[in-house]
């Protein structure tokens, strides 16, 4: 056993003091360095790109919406856009009168909601907005 140990001992002395295992070495971990280097570079640019795909998507739901409103604000076309987002998670549509009362609402009004919608209240008084919240 002690022989055993001996020879593997001779053998890593031998082979760290050979260059070409220095060179391949060093080779090796730049190799894995610009790699790791590139993968997250990749990996935030497509992660950003996703977040901004999505969020350009509901914006533009939400102009869809707002334009539809904008053009025939009856109670029926205010249930149907209601009803189209009803189901769906990402997006809630509001739709308030001139004075700010909620008219119809495709989610629970919760008081994040709320605070957000207080901040732009006054300032778009008649006026059809959509509210991103990021």
């Amino acid at each position: 056993m002690v022989r055993i140990k001996a020879a593997i001992n001779i053998m890593k002395q031998r082979v760290s003091h050979k260059i070409s295992v220095k060179i391949g070495l060093s080779f090796l971990l730049m190799a894995i360095a610009i790699e790791m280097g590139i993968f997250i570079s990749l990996f935030l640019l497509v992660v950003n790109t996703w977040i901004n795909e999505q969020a350009s998507s509901l914006v533009k739901r939400g102009e869809n919406h707002a334009h539809v409103l904008t053009n025939d604000f009856t109670a029926q076309t205010i249930k149907h856009v209601v009803l189209t987002e009803k189901g769906d998670t990402d997006m809630a549509i509001i739709v308030q009168s001139p004075d700010g009362q909620t008219l119809m609402a495709s989610q629970v009004v919760n008081s994040k909601m709320k605070k957000h919608l207080a901040k732009f209240t006054s300032a778009s008084q008649g006026k059809s907005e959509v509210l991103e919240a990021v």
